[in-house]
């Protein structure tokens, strides 16, 4: 049985949500007042890679899932370290990042 999210997180995604479907309406103009510049194929291939990346955002926020993770270690074990590798993004301060 899911736990039901509360109202910030239910307002911080739908926040979310109008952010991501604003920007990908402004690209989307841009790409319609410019079709030229997107003839260019390095901006092609960058524009493919946008859109890929909106796409799955927008996935991931009509269904988001979220976990908890907690560690237990000494200071300096890597416990930090071993979060951000899970999460594929710098989330947890380091404490070489502190001085």
């Amino acid at each position: 049985m899911e736990k039901p999210q509360s109202p910030d997180i239910q307002a911080q995604l739908n926040q979310a949500r109008e952010n991501l479907q604003r920007l990908g309406n402004s690209v989307s103009e841009l790409v319609n007042l410019s079709p030229d510049v997107f003839n260019d194929e390095a901006i092609k291939t960058r524009l493919q890679e946008f859109q890929q990346a909106y796409e799955e955002a927008t996935q991931r926020l009509a269904n988001p899932t979220f976990r908890i993770i907690a560690t237990i270690g000494t200071t300096s074990s890597g416990k930090s370290t071993i979060v951000n590798a899970l999460m594929g993004r710098r989330i947890a301060p380091m404490e070489t990042e502190r001085k």
